[in-house]
C-alpha cells in the first residue's frame, strides 16, 4: 500500500507539474494569439491605407488624363488661333502690297525730286530693291505725304502768282 501511496503522490506531483506547464503553455499561446491578432489588425490598417492611397492615385491619374485632354484641346485651339492670326497677317500684308501697288500706279508718271527724267516707277523699283518691305512702305508713305504737301504748296503758289 505504501507503494501505492508513493505512486499516487508521484502521480499527483506529475499531474500538478503538467497542469502548471499546461497553464504556462496556454498563457504563451494566448500571448501569441494576441500578437497575431494585433499583427492582423495592423495588416488590415495598412491594407485600408493602401486602398485609400490607391483610390487617391486613381483619382489623380484621371485628373491627369483630363488635364492632358484639356491641354491638347487648348493647344489645338491655340494652333488654329495662331493659324488664324497668321492668315490675318498674310491678308494684312496683301492689303499693304495692294496699297503699295496702287500708290506706285498713282505715282507713276510723276517725277520724284526735280529730275524730270526720273520715272517714278523706275525710282520705286530702286527703292524696293534697296530697302525692306517695311522700309519701302514707310518711304512710300513719306513720299506720298511729300507729294500731297508739295501739291498743296504748289497750288498755293500758283494761286498767289495768279
Amino acid at each position: 500500500m505504501q507503494i501505492l501511496r508513493n505512486n499516487l503522490g508521484q502521480a499527483e506531483k506529475i499531474r500538478e507539474r503538467l497542469v502548471k506547464e499546461n497553464r504556462e503553455l496556454q498563457e504563451e499561446l494566448k500571448l501569441r494569439e494576441d500578437s497575431i491578432f494585433d499583427q492582423d489588425d495592423e495588416i488590415e490598417k495598412r491594407n485600408a491605407e493602401l486602398r485609400t492611397v490607391k483610390a487617391n492615385l486613381e483619382a489623380v491619374q484621371k485628373e491627369l488624363e483630363q488635364t492632358k485632354r484639356e491641354f491638347s484641346a487648348a493647344k489645338q485651339r491655340e494652333s488654329s488661333s495662331s493659324s488664324g492670326r497668321l492668315s490675318a497677317q498674310i491678308a494684312q500684308n496683301e492689303k499693304i502690297r495692294a496699297d503699295l501697288h496702287e500708290t506706285t500706279r498713282q505715282l507713276n508718271g510723276k517725277s520724284l525730286f526735280t529730275n524730270p527724267g526720273c520715272n517714278t516707277h523706275y525710282c520705286l523699283q530702286e527703292i524696293r530693291t534697296d530697302y525692306s518691305a517695311d522700309q519701302t512702305v514707310s518711304l512710300l508713305l513719306s513720299v506720298s505725304q511729300f507729294f500731297a504737301l508739295f501739291s498743296r504748296v504748289g497750288t498755293k503758289q500758283t494761286r498767289a502768282t495768279s
